[in-house]
């Protein structure tokens, strides 16, 4: 922008403008290029498209990578689980090969295998021993009439000798000897049938031995018989589960085998998708650094429209102050009735040329304070108010200028010092240079012929680095009047602005300028005087 786009265009809002670009030059904020210039950029805005389409990109291969990680996690846990599957099942195997082995080994003891089927012997009655005895007799008899029928039947001769000499003998012996027959019939029958009842005790014992021993050996064939039935279904069920177990095993084998070449094809995929998202991070970052440097291109572009924007603004920035200052000047003029043009013999005519101070002022509460009136009536400067200055806040600033030589400021002290023939006056006030406005004004005027003394004090020390020079710090021109106020003129070297501010040499100018004045009012009175007395 030129200087010739300014004229005319002043304005709160330009010259807040200026502040911000000095506030951005000096404190190096980064320059954020705007939106629309952005977009507006062909280039820009096709690199951001290639990023864009490798964004996608990339979240896509990063997406699929994770689901690759996950599946991989995955197939290595089913893995793991399926090993552990297969090392139960050979525990299992083992185990029931084992008990395969065991079964082969068993033989049928009585100790494992006990019936409760027992045969005991019946126990003999006295009515089962009658009836026993009652049927051996009845069979005995039977038999020994039997028996003699068919012995005397085949032998006829013994049976006649019977007939003729047993018979006979024994119907004699019986009628002869009838008691001790009976006696001997009975001895023998009792004898007889004792020894009946014994024949028939230890028949019973015979049948109920033989009895036991059959039972006991059917008994022996079931559980015998009873026990491999067991075993055959024990080894069927374990040779049923040790089938399936193989079965299994080798189909876990399988689903292993399966898994592993899974995973493997799995990490072959995630090294093929890691090393093309490597790939793509590249080119990303190739278009990150292409679209960096062409941001950096346009920054460059853009800071150097804007410093010769601000280097083009502070001429004109600089224009307005002048003018300003030449605006206050002449108002103070109007103000103190002073003119610049006329004849030196009226005493309202400027005798030297006006001495201005330009201080900047970067608080509300900042005291200014380059003319101080010792004055005892002065109750409006001692009041509380008189410590805040009636300017908006947000029109503060202190920033330097484009070339860091000077600083510019949005409000000023101002104030400007006129010597004429009779008396020296000034006229002082706070400017806001950003709205064009002066509050607190303050004029003054002070005859020379009041003056009784000029003072001029210095500050300073001698240099460290070379002794030959004079450091000086602070100035002040003390003025006296004959009713014993004092004015004075202040100037300290870190509150001095570099173009407006009394110089140190400025400070020696006035109080030359007023000594030369007073002077020669004393010399016109002595004058006056002699040709009074004349």
């Amino acid at each position: 922008m030129s200087l010739n786009e300014f004229k005319g265009q002043r304005s709160p809002t330009i010259i807040r403008e200026y502040f911000e670009l000095l506030r951005w030059k000096n404190k190096g904020c980064p320059l954020e290029l705007s939106h629309e210039r952005i977009e507006s950029d062909e280039i820009l805005l096709s690199i951001k498209q290639g990023q864009k389409s490798h964004e996608t990109l990339i979240s896509y291969t990063i997406n699929s990578i994770k689901s690759v990680r996950t599946e991989i996690l995955s197939d290595q846990e089913q893995i793991e689980s399926v090993e552990k599957e297969i090392y139960s099942l050979i525990k299992s195997i083992f185990s029931l090969r084992e008990s395969l082995l065991s079964l082969s080994s068993k033989r049928y003891t009585e100790e494992k295998f006990s019936s409760g089927d027992y045969s005991k012997i019946p126990d003999l009655s006295l009515r089962k021993i009658l009836i026993y005895l009652l049927k051996q007799v009845l069979a005995d008899i039977k038999q020994a009439f039997l028996y003699i029928i068919n012995y005397y039947l085949e032998k006829p001769i013994i049976t006649a000798i019977t007939l003729i000499l047993v018979i006979p003998i024994s119907l004699f012996l019986s009628w002869k000897f009838n008691s001790f027959s009976t006696i001997s019939l009975l001895v023998i029958a009792l004898v007889y049938f004792l020894k009946k009842i014994n024949y028939i005790h230890k028949r019973h014992q015979r049948t109920g031995k033989e009895h036991l021993a059959k039972v006991e050996i059917d008994r022996q064939q079931k559980l015998k018989q009873e026990f491999e039935n067991r075993i055959q279904e024990e080894r069927k069920k374990i040779e049923t589960s040790l089938q399936e177990f193989e079965v299994r095993l080798q189909e876990r084998r399988i689903d292993s085998q399966i898994l592993r070449e899974r995973k493997q094809t799995l990490e072959a995929y995630l090294l093929q998708k890691e090393q093309k998202l490597t790939e793509l991070e590249q080119v990303r970052q190739q278009k990150l650094d292409e679209y960096q440097q062409k941001i950096d291109e346009l920054v460059g572009q853009e800071k150097s429209r804007r410093n010769e924007y601000l280097f083009n603004l502070e001429k004109q920035v600089q224009k307005w102050l002048d003018h300003d200052i030449e605006r206050l000047t002449d108002k103070g003029m109007k103000k103190l009735k002073i003119i610049s043009d006329g004849n030196y013999d009226q005493v309202n005519v400027l005798q030297n040329e006006p001495i201005r101070v330009v201080i900047g002022i970067t608080e509300k509460t900042k005291s200014f304070e380059n003319i101080l009136v010792d004055s005892d009536v002065n109750l409006f400067m001692e009041s509380s108010e008189s410590k805040e200055i009636y300017i908006d806040q947000n029109d503060f600033e202190s920033e330097k200028s484009f070339d860091e030589k000077s600083k510019k400021y949005g409000v000023y002290g101002f104030v400007v010092i006129f010597l004429c023939a009779n008396f020296f006056s000034y006229y002082k006030c706070y400017y806001n240079f950003i709205r064009g406005r002066s509050v607190d004004e303050e004029i003054a005027e002070y005859m020379y012929d009041s003056i009784v003394s000029i003072k001029i004090q210095e500050k300073s020390s001698v240099r460290l680095k070379n002794e030959q020079q004079k450091n000086v710090y602070r100035k002040r021109l003390l003025i006296t009047t004959n009713d014993g106020k004092v004015v004075c003129f202040n100037l300290s070297r870190n509150r001095g602005e570099k173009n407006y501010s009394i110089r140190f040499y400025q400070i020696e100018e006035a109080a030359i300028a007023i000594r030369d004045m007073l002077r020669q009012r004393r010399i016109d009175k002595t004058l006056t005087e002699d040709l009074d007395l004349t």
